[in-house]
Order: structure tokens, then C-alpha cells, then sequence
């Protein structure tokens, strides 16, 4: 995986290579990278409220993996206090919703649950587990170092970064290679 730090002013002028991010086929669609920051967090007894900073640049992908790339970036458009809430909030809604439904449908209480709500616990919650491991693992480019003026764009298809590289020579010689 290559990174190259650049500076905010730059992410509007990038050239992106004619190939998808993520299989190198011809690319006919683009999806987002994004980075969250939150800052200004504050508690108010049961509410929360923060500022979020959230920048999004558009990669080049084919029709077959945009899909899959958008999904992908959503808990980075979220930013990581909203991501960390949906970890927790939205396997709880399925998890409750499916038992419930079970509940109902079958005629099945108390202890005669546990089987199904366990199911069901371990398939919504390790569901979501692993999309997050997926969305920062598999994810074809990634934006991280937001800070000040400057940003990090990570690319994990090394022929996709070096082509990238060599076509946005001129912004990145001022910052660098991270």
C-alpha cells in the first residue's frame, strides 16, 4: 500500500488513472473516499453533540466493485463517534426486531428463545463487526491525516498508486510521500 501526503488545496486538482482502484479493469464509475473529524464534543446529560469535519474525494472504480467501494466508505463518512454508535445501536434494533418477530410468529417465550436470540445476536453483531473490519481493511483508497492543511491518501493496488503518483507529480512534490 503507498501513501502520499498532500495538502487540502490539492484534492480538487487530482488526476486519477483511467483503471479501477481496486481491480485495475477500465473504470466507469466513481466512488468516494472520505475522512471524518470530530471535534467539540459535548455531553448534555443523555445528549450528545459534536462538530463533524468531513471531506470526500471520488476515485475511479469500475461498475462491478462501485457498489461495494460506497459501501464501504460509510463508516468513514460517519466519523468514528457516529460509526462507533451504529456499531452498537443498529445489530441491537435487528437483533431485537428479529427476536420479537420470532417471538410472535412462532408462539416461542422464555427459555425457549435463548436458541434463536443467540442466533440472532451472533449474526447482527458479528455481521457488523466484520463490515468495519472490511471497510478499513479492503477499502481501495483511504483518506486519514486530516489535519490542518494537510491529508493522507493511501492507496492498496500498487500499480493503480504508481501510475497516481507519477500523474499528480507536480501537487505531490510540495508535500510528499507519506
Amino acid at each position: 500500500m503507498g501513501s502520499i501526503r498532500l495538502s487540502l488545496d490539492c484534492t480538487s486538482q487530482l488526476r486519477w488513472p483511467s483503471s479501477c482502484a481496486l481491480c485495475g479493469a477500465k473504470a466507469e464509475s466513481a466512488a468516494p473516499a472520505s475522512v471524518s473529524t470530530s471535534k467539540n464534543f459535548q455531553y448534555y446529560g443523555v445528549l450528545l453533540k459534536w462538530t463533524k469535519q468531513r471531506l470526500s474525494v471520488f476515485y475511479p472504480v469500475c461498475h462491478r466493485h462501485r457498489t461495494l467501494c460506497q459501501l464501504l466508505d460509510l463508516p468513514a463518512q460517519w466519523g468514528f463517534i457516529a460509526a462507533s454508535l451504529s456499531l452498537l445501536i443498529i445489530p441491537t434494533g435487528l437483533w431485537f426486531a428479529s427476536v420479537l418477530t420470532i417471538a410472535i410468529a412462532a408462539g416461542i417465550k422464555g427459555d425457549e428463545l435463548d436458541p434463536y436470540s443467540l442466533t440472532a445476536a451472533v449474526l447482527f453483531f458479528g455481521s457488523a463487526v466484520l463490515f468495519y473490519i472490511a471497510a478499513a481493511t479492503v477499502k481501495p483508497v483511504r483518506l486519514s491525516g486530516l489535519h490542518k492543511n494537510l491529508l493522507i491518501i493511501s492507496i492498496r493496488n500498487e500499480a493503480f498508486f504508481r501510475e497516481f503518483r507519477s500523474t499528480n507529480a507536480e501537487a505531490i512534490s510540495g508535500a510528499g510521500v507519506a
